[in-house]
């Protein structure tokens, strides 16, 4: 079976809880904070592109995301 990607509840990848927590996610968690902390040191400079107030969230039910993150490296 596969997700429908364009059904709005479908459309994340989450680790679940319970009895269902993903088996992967202390990998995926560590492998995330690794690729912050590289992407931190190379650009120490890494900064918005807009002011804050600039941003635009993305209509997403039950939580919020941008719809795009400009950065100045």
């Amino acid at each position: 079976m596969t997700r429908d990607h364009r059904a709005p509840h479908e459309a994340h990848v989450g680790f679940g809880f319970g009895p269902h927590y993903c088996l992967g996610a202390a990998l995926a968690h560590q492998e995330t904070a690794v690729a912050l902390d590289t992407l931190f040191d190379r650009f120490p400079g890494l900064a918005l592109a807009v002011p804050p107030s600039a941003l635009e969230r993305q209509s997403f039910p039950g939580a919020w995301r941008l719809k795009s993150l400009p950065v100045r490296l």
